[in-house]
């Protein structure tokens, strides 16, 4: 097949889009021909080297001052050139603005079939906007406005993808005509290869040692974007009482436990702040990981913990997993398809500071516990291949192509 993929978002921006993009990319490649339409973003030959079977279109593009980092793709010859001289089997949208706009008149031209992958909740992103500002006034007056456009947008596709069956209900629940169907995003191949490189006693503690953190006291991780929406002040503070708690029972000092952050993002500046003024300690913002280098650093660390309430998925929580860490999450979006409470993993209530402090705690006392829940995220995480992934799209690109072409028949 020669398949058209669009998404608003790309490198070096470095989000769950992005990352799932890239995947989809690089498994689809194996077995066919794949041609990419993103924003032109300075900087972003330096994460990705295209595959064999893969064509970049960076079109140029403009910068969104709502929203640091992110490009508006504009019109650019490159894409009427490439629509007068290809023809795509299908093509697949990964979001709703400009270049979501363009997937939607590139189908239309070619009469493709549309295909468009629900990322971003909308409805609950739109409060940060702005570095967060007046998050709770905006997502109100924004919120029927926000689920209004995510209608007219996605109901200009053939059919839906959502990451999640919560996001699925969401879409459904609010109107949404177009079929819906769930579809997990894939983690890379990297997280299911053997490390037959260190012995896991050394590669633990070199890379401990590079972020200056001891190598025999509990680490809880964060691993993501650094970005307001994701409640990383939450997790701090959590933290921060777990401290006090353990100072309180006398716990000696060379045994706190450590809160590592991994990650880049539009508030990472902020958050580093954020952590001197509030007097967080033992808490390190390490700053962007590569992708490839997640593996050991996940297995570096012992608990990962996350208190975002907006995922649509949450592809950090099942990399933790495969490299078998307990998870802690919020119960709420997507992450509750993923984490199952007291059996592969823990969940506490969205935005709730104390139970978030009290499960950590929970999970540091709790050897056993830990033990089980890591076992069984192991199992969870296997579940998410990109071989499986690529199944599950080629058998539904095939389904849609097919009822376009009869549709055309009739």
């Amino acid at each position: 097949m020669k398949i058209a993929l669009f998404s608003d978002t790309w490198w070096p921006n470095i989000n769950g889009v992005v990352i799932s993009l890239t995947n989809q990319i690089k498994i689809l490649a194996e077995k066919h021909e794949v041609w990419v339409f993103v924003p032109r973003i300075a900087g972003s030959e330096r994460f990705f080297s295209p595959p064999d079977n893969v064509t970049m279109c960076e079109m140029r593009s403009m910068p969104f001052p709502a929203y640091p980092g992110y490009k508006i793709g504009l019109p650019d010859d490159i894409l009427r050139k490439t629509l007068k001289e290809h023809q795509f089997h299908v093509v697949h949208s990964h979001g709703p603005f400009s270049m979501g706009l363009f997937a939607v008149l590139s189908a239309r031209i070619q009469q493709a079939p549309l295909i468009a992958t629900f990322h971003t909740w909308i409805s609950e992103y739109v409060g940060h906007l702005f570095a967060g500002f007046a998050e709770e006034t905006i997502k109100r007056v924004m919120y029927g406005f926000s689920w209004s456009f995510t209608n007219w947008y996605f109901n200009k596709s053939d059919i839906v993808i959502t990451p999640s069956l919560v996001l699925q209900s969401e879409m459904e629940k609010h109107g949404l005509k177009t079929p819906v169907v769930t579809i997990p995003n894939c983690i890379s191949r990297i997280f299911f290869e053997k490390n037959v490189k260190d012995d896991r006693i050394e590669e633990r503690s070199r890379i401990r040692e590079s972020f200056g953190i001891p190598t025999d006291v509990p680490v809880f991780t964060y691993v993501g974007r650094i970005s307001f929406e994701k409640r990383l002040n939450l997790i701090f503070l959590a933290f921060k009482n777990v401290i006090e708690t353990l100072r309180k029972r006398g716990l000696p000092e060379r045994q706190l436990p450590y809160l590592v952050i991994a990650g880049d993002g539009p508030n990472l500046s902020y958050y580093r702040n954020y952590i001197k003024k509030m007097s967080i300690p033992n808490a390190i913002i390490t700053g962007y990981i590569a992708h490839e280098d997640l593996p050991p650093f996940y297995r570096a660390c012992d608990i990962f913990v996350t208190a975002s309430d907006t995922e649509t998925q949450g592809l950090t929580v099942i990399e933790a997993m495969s490299q078998g860490l307990p998870v802690m999450g919020v119960k709420a979006g997507g992450i509750k398809d993923y984490i199952r409470h007291d059996v592969n993993g823990w969940l506490v209530p969205p935005r709730n500071q104390s139970a978030l402090a009290k499960a950590m705690l929970v999970m540091l006392e709790d050897e056993d516990l830990r033990i089980r829940l890591a076992k069984n995220a192991l199992k969870t995480a296997k579940q998410y291949t990109p071989n499986s992934f690529r199944k599950n799209l080629e058998r539904l690109y095939l389904s849609i192509i097919k009822e376009k072409q009869k549709s055309f028949r009739d």
